[in-house]
């Protein structure tokens, strides 16, 4: 019996996906809708709306890039993993940064956000091995039946 792609990848990884994905669609819509009041909530006095919108943007696009690899083959699938993981690990230094250059009002606001990113970059390199796995092991079995067909 053949498998098809979305037995390769875990359900469960394909659903944390789209969660992800979810969540960062519903956090750019209200960013871009309303910047200055989320930033001032999170500690930032001298929001930009501009800047923050642009941000609200190019986090959009990540959402929608990744919701279409949602489905795909397991490398796409990595690909979503990867871009997911990338902007946990930016956005942690990016907070981090932040916080020991003073640029919020609110401190523990922005620890609770540094902790959020922590979390989702440590979730998200564990999906980036559990993937890679995946992927040797279906290459594996591609080299082995090409090397059965070669010998034939």
């Amino acid at each position: 019996m053949k498998k098809s792609y979305e037995d390769l990848v875990p359900s469960s990884l394909r659903m944390a996906i789209f969660i992800q994905a979810s969540l960062f669609t519903v956090f750019s819509a209200i960013l871009f809708i309303f910047p200055e009041t989320i930033l001032e909530f999170f500690g930032w006095a001298r929001a930009d709306g501009i800047i923050t919108r642009l941000f609200a943007a190019a986090l959009f696009s990540i959402a929608a890039n990744i919701i279409y690899y949602v489905r795909e083959e397991p490398e796409r699938v990595q690909h979503a993993v990867n871009q997911i993981f990338l902007f946990s690990t930016i956005g942690l230094v990016g907070m981090c940064m932040s916080i020991f250059l003073g640029a919020q009002d609110r401190p523990a606001m922005s620890w609770l956000l540094c902790l959020v990113f922590l979390l989702n970059h440590l979730y998200w390199l564990y999906n980036r091995f559990m993937v890679a796995e995946i992927l040797a092991m279906e290459h594996e079995k591609l080299s082995d039946i090409y090397d059965s067909l070669k010998n034939t």
